[in-house]
């Protein structure tokens, strides 16, 4: 299942095509696989602590962390 920005691409530049699955998944990769992704994953990544995550989602109780 896509959702977010799969989801859009998927059906604006896939959908309908006759694509078959492999070539659909070959093409979802192709797009959002890059370099430039990649670079962000890995910088959220370092940036990504546990007091940044209780930080961002304050009305949900520490026990949930755990």
């Amino acid at each position: 299942m896509l959702k977010g920005q799969a989801s859009t691409f998927y059906y604006n530049c896939l959908a309908g095509k006759g694509y078959d699955f492999n070539r659909i998944i070959y093409k979802l990769r192709c797009h959002f696989k890059t370099e430039e992704n990649k670079q962000q994953y890995i910088l959220e990544w370092r940036e990504t602590t546990f007091l940044r995550i209780i930080t961002i989602n304050l009305g949900i109780s520490w026990l949930k962390y755990l």
